[in-house]
């Protein structure tokens, strides 16, 4: 009888080191179509949530603002509250 080789074990995920932490210019996002596309909604979707008080935002004069950081960890907190987020 002839021994053949066990089967390889699945690769393992490779673990990613620790990102940098974003700069300014890289984590603001300024006005409705950026926060918009950040998320994945519409540009009136944006500005309802903005209006309601839904998401974190401030003000540079005239401009809505955001931070990507924030609408994460805001995010993450929405889930954890709401007892979801965990991967299945």
């Amino acid at each position: 009888m002839i021994a053949t080789a066990p089967a390889c074990p699945a690769p393992v995920a490779q673990i990613a080191p620790p990102a940098a932490p974003l700069q300014l210019a890289d984590d603001l996002l300024q006005g409705a179509d950026s926060i918009a596309k950040f998320m994945g909604v519409t540009r009136r979707q944006a500005y309802h949530f903005v209006a309601d008080g839904r998401i974190p935002t401030f003000r540079i004069g005239a401009i809505i603002c955001a931070r990507k950081s924030t609408i994460l960890n805001w995010i993450a907190q929405q889930e954890a509250a709401q007892g979801g987020g965990g991967a299945a």
